[in-house]
């Protein structure tokens, strides 16, 4: 029996409401919630776009001061001789992918990358040991968001989040949102004889909202 005989029945024969003939139609149509482009003012979806930033971090996870996305000098940069504590204390460990590369190598410069497609959040710190400045850029969906040093002695932390979308059902208000699925890349650019430190996260199928703003 479908929704809107059972409401005209219950209403004495009333018309139903035009939110509940649309919902009705696209659970027909196998679509249980309303899309993007639809005009009805009381059903809406929307989205914001994709974030990125970083901060500087502290040895203390407690002591860590996030600068509102802007590059802060740390008092005291990481050597060779912190490897193990760089493994052993930043290094991330969750998500649907990592890497932990201590003391890395530039050589002669090949290209050092990491990407995920389909990814909802992203994580990389770097940290320049020896030789000089390093880039890390950012790329989301192709284009490239921004390409920010890491002079030496320096030791950096970046994020990126997807875009969000909010859900909205066929007779309720937008209540839910989600980071959307896309694809995130970060290059370490200009390390050619140089040394540092980085580790990276992909957070897919792991997270779903606000859970996905950290590592």
């Amino acid at each position: 029996r479908s929704t809107l005989s059972l409401y005209s029945k219950l209403a004495g024969g009333a018309e139903p409401p035009l939110a509940l003939v649309q919902a009705e139609k696209r659970r027909l149509d196998g679509r249980p919630y309303a899309s993007e482009t639809e005009k009805d003012p009381l059903v809406t979806a929307s989205s914001a776009p994709p974030r990125s930033g970083g901060f500087t971090p502290s040895a203390s996870p407690a002591a860590v001061a996030n600068t509102g996305g802007d590059i802060a000098r740390v008092s005291r940069g990481l050597t060779a001789a912190d490897d193990q504590f760089w493994r052993d204390n930043v290094c991330y460990t969750g998500g649907n992918a990592n890497g932990c590369m201590p003391g890395w190598w530039g050589g002669s410069g090949e290209p050092v990358y990491v990407h995920w497609y389909g990814t909802r959040s992203s994580f990389l710190q770097a940290a320049a040991i020896s030789g000089g400045t390093i880039w890390v850029a950012i790329t989301y969906e192709g284009g490239t968001l921004s390409q920010n040093p890491v002079f030496l002695g320096e030791w950096h932390s970046f994020y990126l989040f997807s875009t969000k979308t909010w859900d909205c059902c066929g007779i309720c208000a937008c209540g839910t949102s989600h980071y959307d699925q896309r694809h995130h890349r970060w290059d370490i650019v200009g390390g050619a004889g140089k040394t540092y430190d980085w580790t990276y996260e992909f957070k897919s199928n792991t997270c779903w909202d606000t859970d996905c703003e950290s590592p």
